[in-house]
Parts: structure tokens; sequence; C-alpha cells
């Protein structure tokens, strides 16, 4: 009977240090300091970490970006460049699409590169 109970608490306390853990690695995800990235745009069709993992490892893939973090709670990408790089709109789009999602409104792209689309 003793035994049952030292699992059953140790348990319990393994759910809760993981579960601060969850909470304390999206606290730091929220604090994320937007100017630092060159590109922020709308990612549609995220449900779960997994799904954020799974852009950003698309985004990374792309040879001009440096970083990408995509948040689940306002799905949205913020990517990076490697300084000296530049990419398309249309290769960010691909990436996210290539991820299985949508991408949706840019809230930032750099103008120069924007300029050369057009």
């Amino acid at each position: 009977m003793k035994t049952r109970i030292v699992i059953f608490f140790g348990l319990v306390l393994l759910g809760v240090t993981a579960l601060l853990a969850f909470q304390s690695k999206s606290e730091n995800k929220t604090m994320l300091n937007e100017s630092e990235y060159d590109i922020i745009v709308k990612v549609e069709g995220l449900h779960c970490s997994m799904c954020v993992r799974n852009c950003e490892r698309s985004l990374d893939k792309l040879e001009a970006v440096e970083k990408s973090s995509v948040q689940l709670e306002d799905g949205l990408a913020f990517v990076l460049l490697k300084d000296g790089y530049e990419v398309t709109k249309q290769e960010i789009i691909n990436a996210i699409e290539d991820a299985g999602f949508n991408a949706g409104e840019f809230k930032r792209f750099p103008e120069t590169i924007d300029s050369k689309e057009q």
C-alpha cells in the first residue's frame, strides 16, 4: 500500500513539474522581441506545439533564414534573415505551405526586397 502511495505522489509531482516547465516555456515564447525579426507573417491552421515545430523547421530550411519562431497563441511566424541574404514572399509562403499550413497576411517584410518583387 505504501509503495502505491509513493508511486502516486511521485507521478503527481512529475506531472506538476512538467506542467510548470511547459508554462514557463510558453511565457518565454510570448516575450519575443519582435523588432529583431525581419519578417512577420500570419500562419493559419496551427493547432498544437507540433504544428509550431513543423512550421519552424520548414522555415529554417530556407537558405536565407537565420532563425524562425512561430507562436501558437497569435498564429504568427517571426523570421530573421542571415546578413546579406534575401528571400521572397513566395519562398516564405511555400515553406509554410510545405509544412501543411496557410500563409496569411505579412505584418512585416523588408521594403527593399518587397519592391524588387513587383
